[in-house]
């Protein structure tokens, strides 16, 4: 057992009167421990079938790249969920939320010229 596993199991042994848990400025007023059992999953190197393509575009032309990408996993292996962004049309903590339970953390960059077909 991890150390952060010991302090949680820990924690959740203790006899205390809670109505709600706040984490980083979130108020978990119904179920508060399910924070804790989140925390858990995460310290276990928790992961999901999922891979997630984080892009910026000026042009288009790295969105076409990113989309292509996907279609490619998608058509490679179906069971795998493929989620796509444009990282100044999401909320950032979305975002990490998605990169944070996937298997690999892989960068790629597309550079695409402007003015060409």
């Amino acid at each position: 057992m991890n150390p952060l596993d010991q302090t949680l199991t820990t924690f959740n042994t203790l006899v205390l009167y809670l109505d709600h848990f706040t984490s980083h400025g979130i108020i978990w007023r119904k179920n508060p421990f399910q924070i804790i059992e989140r925390y858990s999953q995460w310290a276990n190197d928790y992961q999901e079938n999922q891979i997630t393509i984080v892009y910026d575009t000026m042009w288009n032309g790295t969105k076409v790249l990113a989309e292509k990408i996907a279609e490619g996993i998608e058509s490679t292996d179906p069971n795998v969920v493929v989620k796509v962004y444009n990282i100044a049309k999401y909320d950032e903590n979305d975002v990490i939320t998605e990169v944070f339970v996937i298997l690999y953390l892989k960068f790629f960059e597309g550079c695409d010229s402007y003015g060409k077909n």
